[in-house]
């Protein structure tokens, strides 16, 4: 409560301190106020003086009046300053002895008072306390005045807000509207209070965030924060402002809550020329088996962002500052944009940063080779071939063909920057072929983080070309009954640049054949042994040209080119010898 705190004045003693004679305190609950100290001192006893003449009959005293102004201290100074207006509708109080009210004044509109016809004596001017009010001046209280007559003007009343408006600026990261552990303060922020006259006045969040308005009056208030461009205003909701009416209680806890306002985005995409640039018809890569996006926040931490089945990423929420921004691959994958060193740094103030997009590539392959299965084993053997201009093909589970290749000289093929993920390879079998390995004519892949190789397909020919090697007794060419077919004759089959295909050896009936032909031209050629020459062909070579069935019928035909010869005589004396008178005989068999 408000009391009045006087001493008992003793006589000879002069009071010194406080100079307003007492003090006026305000004590909150469960207060108390030091300081309240009382000066006296006592002058020495005058000499006696003569007795005075009979004094004439007292003069009347006139009625004295005391008066001042109620003002708003507006900087708390004690002192009524140019510019601070006086507060109307306040009572002030006159009373004597302390406690004991003799006059009341109420202040006008210009915070002015007056008490007039006062008695003389000793009183105690003081105001009325309000609640969110702090008085300035007088220091002690109240004023104590001695009246005799005399009119005093001046006895000022001045007063200051008590009340304070505060919060906390933080930043919003997860946008519920209210500070959760964790969540970091603002420092640096500007707040707008609007006055109860409508003029405005700001501070800002010191190293905690915190803010606050003092010295406040009871009245109506509007608080709201000055937002920079880019930052979002979570906390409170729209308008984004606080209206507080102060009467007798501060307002605390009115918290400001702000994210950013900004996004980074841009996509995952299958640079498939690896030009390093989004062309037309590149697809959008899902993030999640490819690799993320990582975002370097401006306080150096790494945040990790998957892009969505097209491809395509956003990173919200983003106060502005300095980013960096790189992709993070799986294995199996390299980077084409941005080129090296394959980031971006993005510094965001108060516009999106879009299009900033990570071009990507397989780096594995898949090769192999289509070869001839001569013995159609299934197996590549030691003396089996490639096969040139084969046509093998590349595709995805689904049967979207990815590619073609076409087999060397060597027969071999591949398919270079491949995405992880799983594959066919399928060869295209011509016409007189038929796959060996696999059974299937297929082979499916599955790329995770290293090439394949060795991924063979063997193939043979489907066709045959037979034919008899025999002895051409009759000279006619032609292979005719009784003609006899010639064992374990060589006959070499080979390819029209004279590459050999494969040997063949007669068998007891003079018959030879070469299987598992491809569709093509062939020369059959005989090696004709010593004691012998070809008759059919003369030149002893073959063509043919398989064209899808099979060519029987090629046959060779030989003849001994020796001779013998000698002489049937008349062994006239039967002696077993041819003598030199002996004749021969004509039209032996």
């Amino acid at each position: 409560g408000t009391y009045v705190v006087s001493e008992v004045q003793q006589p000879a003693w002069i009071q010194t301190m406080p100079r307003s004679g007492a003090y006026i305190v305000n004590l909150p609950p469960a207060g108390k106020r030091n300081g309240c100290d009382f000066g006296n001192f006592k002058p020495a006893p005058p000499k006696p003086k003569p007795k005075p003449p009979k004094p004439l009959p007292p003069k009347p005293v006139p009625p004295s009046t005391v008066a001042g102004v109620k003002y708003y201290d507006t900087n708390g100074n004690g002192n009524r300053d140019p510019g601070e207006p006086g507060l109307p509708n306040w009572k002030i109080f006159l009373e004597s002895p302390p406690g004991r009210v003799r006059a009341t004044a109420q202040t006008d509109k210009m915070g002015s008072y007056s008490i007039p016809k006062l008695a003389p004596g000793t009183y105690l001017l003081r105001e009325q306390p309000a609640a969110g009010w702090i008085q300035t001046e007088p220091r002690g209280g109240a004023y104590i005045i001695s009246l005799f007559g005399q009119n005093i003007k001046g006895l000022d009343f001045g007063n200051m807000g008590g009340l304070r408006i505060s919060g906390t600026k933080f930043y919003d990261a997860n946008r519920n509207g209210r500070k959760d552990a964790g969540e970091s303060v603002m420092p640096g922020w500007k707040i707008q209070l609007t006055l109860p006259d409508k003029k405005t006045v700001e501070t800002v969040t010191d190293q905690s965030g915190i803010y606050t308005f003092p010295y406040l009056v009871p009245g109506s208030y509007t608080v709201k924060e000055v937002s920079p461009k880019g930052w979002a205003e979570i906390a409170p909701p729209k308008p984004g402002s606080f209206t507080v009416k102060l009467s007798t209680q501060d307002a605390l806890g009115l918290d400001f809550g702000n994210c950013g306002a900004l996004s980074i985005a841009g996509a995952f995409y299958f640079d498939v020329n690896g030009n390093g640039r989004r062309d037309a018809g590149e697809p959008g890569v899902s993030g999640a088996p490819v690799g993320k996006v990582q975002l370097g926040l401006p306080d150096n931490r790494l945040v990790d962002v998957t892009a969505d089945q097209k491809g395509e990423y956003k990173i919200p929420d983003l106060p502005p500052g300095t980013y960096g921004l790189r992709a993070s691959l799986a294995p199996g994958w390299a980077l084409t944009e941005p080129a090296k060193p394959g980031t971006y740094t993005v510094k965001l103030i108060d516009k999106d940063a879009k299009g900033l997009n990570f071009g990507i590539k397989g780096i594995l392959s898949i090769s192999g080779s289509v070869y001839y299965d001569q013995n159609g084993n299934g197996r590549k053997d030691g003396s089996e071939s490639g096969l040139l201009g084969w046509q093998v093909s590349l595709e995805q589970p689904a049967g979207k063909k990815v590619a073609d290749a076409t087999t060397s000289p060597s027969g071999g093929y591949a398919f270079k920057n491949l995405a992880p993920g799983e594959f066919t390879i399928k060869a295209a079998v011509p016409s007189g072929w038929k796959v060996t390995s696999p059974n299937t004519g297929s082979l499916k892949v599955k790329l995770v983080d290293r090439d394949f190789v060795g991924v063979d397909f063997g193939a043979t020919g489907i066709l045959s070309v037979a034919g008899t090697v025999y002895q051409d007794t009759s000279l006619n060419t032609k292979k005719e009954s009784g003609k006899s077919g010639l064992l374990g004759w060589q006959v070499s089959l080979e390819q029209p640049a004279g590459k050999k295909v494969a040997d063949a050896t007669t068998s007891p009936t003079g018959g030879y054949a070469f299987k598992n032909l491809p569709a093509g031209e062939f020369a059959i050629k005989l090696a004709v042994l010593p004691g012998w020459k070809a008759t059919v062909p003369r030149a002893g070579v073959l063509q043919a040209k398989l064209q899808g069935k099979d060519i029987l019928g090629e046959d060779f035909g030989v003849m001994g080119n020796l001779s013998a010869t000698g002489t049937v005589y008349n062994d006239q004396n039967g002696n077993g010898r041819k003598d030199g008178n002996e004749s021969g005989l004509r039209g032996w068999q």
